[in-house]
């Protein structure tokens, strides 16, 4: 084969390569592109400051035999004093895969401020107390490119105050859990944090001699999880919380069960684990 031949077949090979990509440029660029915009109080149209935004990236492909998923990104920001943040690129993590096998990159964005919820989510709790489409989930978060950058639409939040099983089920929803590797650094072990502290804050404002169900122990303990960068704390509360009554055992066999558990035990454990971690 002749050089001229060659270099013909592999510029036909190279713009084969990119006609099976150019569906997911779109994509790729939305995904992996810095992300800017404001987190709005809805109600008095001001910035609110120290939110803070997290945003996952996620690449799929379906081929003839198999289909796959997984997050290949998550990145963070906190607002400055008028609700703005810049939410860092991500294409060191960019992830093409192969073309012609239904590659799909996407990416979802959400918010966390105490005392707040995205707007509209109060309402949609109180029609259906269980629901999964809550935060951005529930509200499309429209956006544009400027420049080399995505600019976000508003997210709007209200403010609320949630009793406690609603607060924990609203969390669990809205903010990100662990699943993408970033999120085992200091900024997500300092979010991580941040919850913590809020529920514990929840929990230790009820009457000590007050409970609550297993649902909501099960989901406090998962947000127990990481709360160092050195250890899965999660053990400690599971340690601690055993000993105050020993029927939390049923919880860790996932054993159905109807016992309440005293907030005051739980504020014990909390309170402890946020004073050592």
């Amino acid at each position: 084969m002749t050089l001229r031949r060659l270099l013909s077949w592999s510029a036909v090979l190279i713009v084969l390569v990119l006609l099976g990509y150019s569906p997911q440029y779109a994509d790729w660029l939305a995904s992996y592109s810095a992300k800017t915009g404001r987190v709005i109080d809805e109600q008095t149209k001001t910035g609110i400051p120290d939110a803070t935004v997290v945003s996952r990236g996620f690449w799929s492909s379906g081929g003839l035999y198999t289909t796959s998923s997984s997050c290949v990104y998550s990145v963070l920001a906190r607002t400055d004093k008028n609700g703005i943040f810049d939410l860092p690129p991500a294409w060191e993590n960019f992830t093409p895969g192969a073309p012609w096998f239904g590659q799909h990159n996407r990416w979802e964005i959400t918010a966390f401020a105490p005392g707040f919820v995205f707007a509209g989510d109060t309402e949609r709790m109180s029609a259906n107390p269980q629901s999964p489409d809550l935060g951005s989930a529930a509200r499309s978060v429209a956006f544009q490119r400027k420049g080399t950058s995505i600019v976000v639409s508003d997210l709007l939040m209200e403010k609320a105050s949630l009793p406690l099983e609603q607060k924990v089920h609203y969390y669990a929803h809205t903010t990100f859990s662990d699943g993408c590797p970033e999120m085992q650094n200091a900024e997500f072990t300092a979010f991580r944090k941040r919850i913590f502290e809020d529920l514990r804050s929840s929990v230790c404002s009820l009457d000590s001699v007050a409970t609550t169900d297993a649902e909501t122990v099960r989901a406090l303990r998962s947000f127990s999880v990481r709360l160092t960068e050195r250890e899965n704390t999660v053990s400690r509360f599971d340690q601690r919380f055993a000993a105050l009554d020993p029927a939390y055992g049923l919880i860790l066999s996932n054993q159905t069960q109807d016992h309440r558990y005293r907030v005051g035990d739980l504020c014990e454990v909390m309170t402890a684990m946020e004073n050592h971690s």
